[in-house]
């Protein structure tokens, strides 16, 4: 039986790489950053728009 280990590690590897790069990019950023709440706020606001585009109503308490 041969060892699948490398073939396991090659993706999270990758993966890794990927992540990490992605990271540093956000964390370069110039741009201010975006509290939680605020984004959270944003998102909500979108999803609303959303539905009420689509249904002509909130589905949302």
């Amino acid at each position: 039986m041969m060892n699948d280990e490398p073939e396991i590690e090659k993706p999270a590897a990758d993966h890794d790489r990927w992540f990490r790069a992605k990271v540093r990019a956000s964390m370069d950023d110039p741009a201010p950053s975006i509290p939680h709440a605020e984004a959270m706020a944003r998102v909500e606001a979108l999803l609303l728009a959303l539905e009420k585009a689509q249904f002509g109503m909130s589905r949302r308490n």
